[in-house]
């Protein structure tokens, strides 16, 4: 323990990586280096990752429509924080703590449709704007204000259609950090699209770092070489000009997957369905596109689909991971559209597979001493930005 700061003191190891991750910000990583393999199974980064990462950080919830109606709910989980995200009675989406302010046990768990949150231990009772309702047999008790006993409200921002929070309340406006993606991403209108189907993958054994590492196209050439490669070749893909927080990548199709969409215009050929998202530029229509919002967002927006990922810490090494699937607002819901999903979730879990199994092994390649920083190639843009976003988090 460190007696003037009140801190455990850092191991060598940790104090190197930290050293490492000062070069990268020094040097803008212009050496185009990954983080050190320490990084990613280290329990001393990850504690100092939930304080200077996560904590102060914009992390995505999910969508609105997860819960549309006046006492909808969905429990989530965020690095140690129970929260829960609800509609209320207004109609107004709220993203509450769990936590019951009496003696700390979750007021609910799962998804559903409540008119108030009892807590199972004594009884107490929550609006669904988290003011408390009921406290059984707390009338005498000195200095108890309910009006002050509410649960905790989370700080949340909707970009893009998407649910985010902020949980130490003090982050820079999402909208405004993120203002210059949107001109190159906004005749996919995402705030539109509908949620049509969650799958829960539950416990993943590689850390999140490996997992946002993992975004690259440079992968398709070996990993994806059955699957991705085929239409998009890993060495064509490239980025956009970003302001750090973000990186948005793309990667050329081959001409011979080029097909008509139902409109006529050329498009890469659809995973789901030639109907596409009307209003879409060519480049959007012609190019994989990968948004990669740090620290835990990703979404591949397609023509005619979009699926994206929810990815959640658990410690180092592991993560919960939930993928989301998305339509365009004129498709309708319905046997049919369900028969596709199932369809393509048949190539989805394919690849996601081929990502499974080299998350797997990089995870357990980072445990050996023999693994340092590695050199980046110049597809792996993501890589190089990513390392220097985490490395200026966990240095300031």
């Amino acid at each position: 323990m460190n007696i003037m700061s009140g801190m455990p003191e850092q191991s060598d190891a940790t104090a190197r990586t930290l050293e490492a991750m000062k070069h990268i910000v020094e040097t803008g990583n212009s050496e185009w280096r990954s983080l050190p393999p320490h990084a990613y199974r280290s329990q001393e980064i990850f504690d100092l990752e939930k304080e200077k990462i996560f904590r102060p950080g914009w992390i995505l919830l999910g969508r609105p429509d997860m819960v549309p109606n006046a006492g909808d709910f969905v429990s989530i989980d965020v690095i140690d924080e129970p929260l829960v995200m609800v509609r209320d009675k207004a109609g107004k989406l709220r993203v509450l703590s769990r936590v019951c302010r009496h003696r700390w046990a979750p007021v609910c768990d799962g998804a559903g449709n409540t008119s108030s949150f009892v807590c199972p231990y004594h009884a107490w009772a929550f609006n669904l704007d988290g003011s408390l309702r009921n406290a059984p047999g707390m009338e005498d008790t000195p200095n108890f204000k309910p009006e002050e006993m509410g649960l905790f409200e989370v700080r949340h921002e909707i970009w893009q259609g998407f649910v985010f929070i902020n949980l130490d309340g003090k982050a820079q406006s999402l909208t405004e950090r993120m203002a210059p993606i949107v001109d190159e991403i906004k005749e996919f209108r995402l705030s539109e699209w509908k949620l049509v189907r969650s799958r829960d993958y539950g416990e993943c054994p590689w850390d999140w770092k490996v997992f946002m590492d993992n975004g690259e196209c440079y992968h398709h050439i070996g990993a994806h070489k059955d699957t991705f490669e085929i239409d998009f070749p890993g060495l064509e893909s490239w980025d956009s000009p970003n302001n750090g927080n973000y990186v948005l990548t793309w990667c050329r199709s081959r001409p011979t997957s080029v097909v008509k969409s139902t409109a006529g215009e050329d498009v890469v050929s659809p995973l789901f369905s030639s109907d596409i998202m009307p209003g879409l530029t060519e480049t959007q229509r012609l190019n994989l596109c990968l948004i990669y919002v740090f620290p835990n967002y990703f979404i591949n927006p397609w023509p005619d689909i979009t699926y994206y990922v929810r990815m959640f810490p658990l410690g180092p090494g592991r993560i919960r991971m939930i993928l989301d699937y998305l339509v365009p607002p004129h498709m309708e819901d319905g046997p049919e559209l369900q028969k596709k999903l199932d369809e393509l979730e048949v190539f989805v879990n394919k690849f996601n597979d081929e990502d499974t199994a080299v998350c797997t092994f990089v995870q357990r390649g980072v445990q050996s001493t023999k693994a340092i920083p590695a050199p980046l190639s110049r597809c792996e843009g993501l890589n190089r930005d990513f390392a220097l976003w985490v490395s200026r988090q966990m240095t300031a």
